[in-house]
């Protein structure tokens, strides 16, 4: 009989809460950087999954343009963040649901391995 571990995960479900990129992204990123500090100790951890909305703003992906904007970025209707993940420009704002995981900080396939991960889910 093979024995298999499972994962725990914790979740927060602020899905109702507008919470700022910023603060959110930070957030994520705290929770990868003490699970890979876990995880690099073989201390047992629990992957994170976060929902929210985020205030309006608008992110360009690590292989964007600042061209494929519609306005001047230095004039900016929104906040404009640069972010390690890959695509172009994506809008988030109320009524979008995110769902953001700190999971298993191990390496990944595609073009952000080891780093945070997300989805977004709802229109």
């Amino acid at each position: 009989m093979t024995h298999v571990h499972k994962r725990r995960c914790d979740c927060y479900d602020l899905h109702k809460e507008l919470v700022s990129y910023v603060e959110a992204w930070s957030w994520q990123n705290s929770i990868v950087k003490e699970r890979k500090a876990l995880s690099e100790k073989n201390e047992d951890f629990a992957d994170s999954l976060i929902l929210l909305q985020h205030q309006p703003v608008y992110t360009l992906g690590s292989g964007s343009s600042e061209e494929y904007l519609k306005f001047d970025v230095e004039k900016a209707p929104l906040d404009v963040y640069r972010t390690e993940r890959g695509g172009e420009v994506t809008y988030h704002g109320p009524g979008q649901s995110i769902m953001r995981d700190a999971a298993d900080p191990g390496p990944k396939p595609g073009p952000n391995p080891g780093g945070p991960s997300w989805m977004h889910l709802g229109p």
